[in-house]
């Protein structure tokens, strides 16, 4: 999921035509059918922008279960746009990967007896996500036992937050997410819904605290390029700009390490 929503990031701006030197403004279009996106491939100059069309359009192949179609879309992409390999490889392979609800024991979860410890709603919620069934998933969490509020079970809660946000309950699932223990997974969850609910100031700083407090690598830079992307996505470009920079260190073999590249430049 992090790679597609990367993909998209990516290739979003503010409108429909490349403006202020990015080839990848295209946040207009990205939720728009395969049919209409492939006549845009069609019409796009050679190149990069061409390349940002394909990647697009892929995406919307596969978002309508036409994954095999769109891999000949991702390859000719990379093409022209090779600090995406890595991420585009990925894509191809979640493109013809099975639906997450047809894997073994997905049915079992869904269909089971009602689950009885904070760790069988955990996986419960889990499964009804990936089965695309927010709301379902979003009822399940909240009748679930969740036991000690004291020290409340990570896995249960992280998934009940995701659930609320993707069943759309946002103001449920922040005031759900701000009275969770600072742990890690806590506040990564907690700054993923404010951004989900369009507060980047607030997810940026909540990004920017969990950079600074956590003693995960991975998760420090992951955390550091999302805050940094929070004010992109505000259109604080020199703070973002600021904020790409002073991370270079923290992203440099990370998966975000392209991205944190790329952004600084389209921020100027």
């Amino acid at each position: 999921m992090i790679v597609a929503g990367l993909l998209v990031a990516l290739v979003a701006s503010t409108s429909t035509s490349g403006s202020g030197g990015d080839p990848c403004a295209l946040r207009g279009i990205v939720d728009e059918p395969s049919a209409a996106l492939l006549a845009l491939v069609d019409k796009a100059e050679a190149g990069r922008d061409r390349g940002c069309h394909e990647v697009v359009a892929a995406n919307a192949l596969v978002r309508e279960g036409r994954g095999a179609a769109a891999i000949a879309l991702y390859d000719d992409a990379a093409k022209v746009l090779p600090e995406l390999a890595t991420f585009l490889d990925a894509a191809k392979r979640r493109a013809t990967s099975p639906p997450a609800s047809t894997k073994p024991g997905d049915d079992a979860l869904v269909r089971g007896p009602p689950p009885a410890t904070p760790k069988e709603c955990a996986a419960r919620v889990e499964a009804l996500l990936k089965a695309a069934t927010p709301k379902k998933a979003a009822d399940v969490a909240l009748g679930c036992p969740h036991g000690d509020a004291a020290a409340p079970h990570e896995g249960l809660e992280v998934a009940t937050v995701t659930a609320l946000v993707r069943a759309d309950r946002i103001d449920e699932a922040l005031a759900r997410a701000a009275k969770l223990p600072s742990t890690d997974a806590f506040q990564k969850v907690r700054a993923w819904a404010l951004a989900k609910a369009g507060r980047t100031q607030q997810a940026r700083d909540a990004y920017a605290a969990l950079s600074a407090s956590t003693a995960d690598p991975a998760l420090h830079a992951e955390a550091a390029f999302y805050g940094a992307f929070a004010s992109y996505e505000a259109g604080d470009l020199d703070d973002a700009k600021a904020r790409f920079l002073a991370s270079a260190d923290a992203l440099k073999g990370s998966q975000y390490e392209a991205f944190g590249r790329w952004y600084p430049a389209l921020a100027d």
